[in-house]
This record gives structure tokens, sequence and C-alpha cells, in this order.
């Protein structure tokens, strides 16, 4: 049986309390978007490698898959066959820190879909053939990141920046693990991680946001409360490591502490990071690809989790030229942390980022992103003249005092070809 339809939003489209909390601490957030013919849905589930325990490597990834393959109420086929009809299907990926689930669908459809969602959430059944199945499609998606440098090497390189911690561990997992994961193993895992204080639900479109929340509590207010994941910051481990495999350039990875996702100083480590690697007017991409010819890719990027985070640098050059791109890397570096960066480049960057910023709500889909990311991480739906007031805010100051605060230690790692 379907459930009712919702309600439209208020013409007002004001919710004195966006952020709603089930007894069962499942978190409901509500974007009323009136007269918008689709609906973005989501649920977000605060568990990921960063929260598997000694034996669990990468059963947050396989779980994400089992939930596709079938629940109390309908078979794997009746789940496909129910986002087809939807004119949609829902997106699932697993990180450090989280698992989530979106769909979009049309304003008509999306009781059903948050219907389909809970069913996926609270109620899989685990199969015993999809399991085998799903383990051999996990296996073959860890040798795609294996036979791929650029991903294999990052994985490593975060494994020796954060070592004997499992933020450091690989989000696919470990052979071992997957292989001998049994139904009764993942079930017990989903029992002890998908519960209320994990879950946040988040709906925008065209509904009414009472009829939403009374929605979730009957879709998931069975789920047991449970407390939010705990998990100390890993610490870091500066040094050098090398590695050999079958490629043909010298992939070289940096890592050096970056900011967390709550910290005030990671606007400033924006805009450094965008004029170090971010972009094509980068130093990085303009002295080592464009003036020089020493690299086809090359950029800088930064990785925030809520307590921790990273900044990596990587580049891709023929074994000849690696002494070459290292010292650039390493001038380019030096340069920035010692000297700091030109007030041209700063304002360029930071209007650049203003204009991303303005631009990443423009979908319903990246609206309910930003507004579950916000209470998750912040505990509040953060608006968005509060962040274009921090971004305008930073100054040179600001960005070499970032700078020298994470680049002070780093890790380097090295992947030669096996001939050398």
């Amino acid at each position: 049986m379907s459930p009712p339809p919702l309600p439209c939003a208020p013409p007002d489209r004001t919710d004195p309390d966006p952020v709603h909390v089930l007894d069962n601490g499942v978190r409901v957030v509500v974007r009323p978007e009136p007269d918008h013919p689709a609906v973005a849905l989501g649920v977000w589930v605060e568990n990921g490698s960063r929260y598997e325990g000694p034996g669990e490597g990468g059963l947050a990834h396989l779980l994400e898959h089992m939930l596709f393959k079938g629940t109390r109420e309908r078979s794997v086929r009746d789940l496909a066959e129910a986002m087809d009809r939807m004119g949609s299907e829902v997106d699932a990926w697993t990180g450090r820190e989280l698992t989530a689930y979106t769909v979009e669908v049309l304003r008509e459809d999306a009781p059903d879909a948050l219907h389909l969602l809970a069913e996926m959430i609270v109620r899989p059944t685990f199969p015993e053939e999809e399991l085998a199945r799903e383990r051999q499609v996990v296996a073959a998606e860890a040798a795609m990141v294996r036979e791929d440098p650029e991903a294999w090497l990052f994985d490593e390189l975060v494994g020796e920046a954060w070592p004997r911690h499992p933020a450091g561990a690989p989000t696919l997992g470990r052979p071992e693990v997957i292989g001998g994961a049994t139904r009764d193993v993942l079930a017990a895992f989903h029992r002890s991680h998908y519960t209320g204080g994990r879950i946040l639900v988040g709906v925008a479109g065209d509904v009414d946001p009472s009829a939403v929340v009374e929605q979730c509590a009957r879709e998931f207010g069975a789920l047991p409360a449970g407390e939010r994941p705990a998990s100390p910051a890993p610490a870091f481990a500066p040094g050098n490591s090398l590695r050999h495999g079958p490629v043909e350039q010298v992939h070289l990875g940096r890592a050096a502490p970056g900011p967390a996702r709550t910290d005030g100083a990671r606007f400033a480590a924006g805009v450094a990071n965008h004029v170090l690697g971010g972009s094509v007017t980068s130093r990085l991409f303009r002295e080592l690809r464009e003036e020089r010819g020493l690299a086809y890719t090359v950029y800088s990027e930064l990785d925030t989790l809520r307590d921790c985070g990273l900044w990596g640098v990587y580049l891709a050059c023929p074994p000849g030229q690696r002494e070459r791109a290292g010292e650039l890397v390493d001038g380019i570096l030096r340069g920035a942390v010692e000297d700091g960066l030109e007030a041209q480049e700063v304002e360029r960057a930071r209007h650049s980022l203003r204009s991303g910023l303005l631009r990443s709500g423009e979908t319903l889909e990246q609206r309910l992103s930003q507004a579950a990311g916000d209470v998750l991480y912040h505990g509040r739906l953060v608006p968005r003249a509060e962040r274009l007031a921090a971004l305008e805010a930073v100054d040179a100051h600001a960005v070499q005092a970032v700078l020298r605060d994470h680049w002070a230690g780093y890790h380097e790692m090295v992947l030669l070809p096996h001939e050398h």
C-alpha cells in the first residue's frame, strides 16, 4: 500500500525549526521549495571506513551495495522496477565518515520514494546468493582501483599518513574481510551501525515539513536509537615512502595535515589550495605543465573530515623528469610558505571560490546535500551569507598563516616503474 501524498509547501516557505529529531535520534531536514515539480530525497548514515573496527574493513561499503539487493517487502528486481517506474534510480556512495543514498523524483512520487529508501535502510534481507555475487563485484571494484595508479597511490599515501587508524584504511576494505563476510556478519554490522543517532533524512521540494516528519516517524521510527559514532582524530605521520608497480610514469603524492570540516581556517586553506594547485592558473599547474611541460596531471586538493583533514599534492611525470619535477614542487611549496601569496592571486582565488559557492545551490540535489552536510558537521543550517562573509574575510596574512600551520611537515610517496 502506497503512503499518502505529501501536502505542498506552505506559501511563506518558513519553518521555525528546520531540523527535527525523532524519538530515536533520527534527524530530519526539510527544505521547502514551493512550485518545484521535483523532490530530492536522501538518507545519510554516519557510517564509513573511519568507524569500522578490527576485522571490519570494507563492511560499510559492502553493506551499501547489499541494501539494493532486497528488503522484507521487495526483491532486488522489485526494487529496481519501483525505481524505474519513478523514472529515477537511487545513487549511493560510501566515504570515510558517511554512507549516502539519494534520489530525485517527481513530486507525486516523493512519498513512495521515501518509503522505498526506508525499506532499504531499515529492512534489508541480505540474500545469500546476492551476497555471493556482490562480494565479486566489490572485488572487481577494488581491482579497478589497483589498476589506477593515481587512486592506488592516494589510498597508500593516506594509510601511511594516518597509520594504525581506520580513517587511513581504504574505503573498499580488505580482500580477506570482504571474502569472509557472511550474511550474519553483515546483518550484525547493519544492526550496530544503522541506528537512529547516526541517521539523517533530508527532503527538498514542494513538500510540507510536518507531513515529511510524520512519514519519517512512521518509516524510520522502528530503528534502535544508538549513539553518534565516536572516533579519536588520527595522528599525522610525516615521512617518505617508495613503491614500485606496473606503471610507465612516476607518480608522486604528498600529504600534509589539513583543516577539519568545522575549522574556520578551511576558508583560508581553500584560497591557498586554489592558488597552489586547485585551478588552471595555479602555481603548480602553470609551472610544471604550462611552462615546462613536465607533467600532464598535477594538482592539489583538500579532504576535510569532521575533526581533521589532509592536504594533498599529486603529479605524474616521465621517470627522467622525476628529480626536476620534485624540485619544482619543493620550491613552489617553500615559496608559498615562506613568502606567502601575492595579493592579486588571493583576490582572484577568493572571487573564483565565491562564484562556485553562489552557483553550488542551483539544483535541488545540491541544496539538499549542502543542508545535510551542514547538520551533520555543524549541527545547524549554515546561511550562505555566513559562508560568503568568512570567505571574503580571507586575506594574504590568513593564507600564509594556514600554509605555515599545515605544511610544516608532510608525507611523500613515490610510485616508480618496476625497472626503476
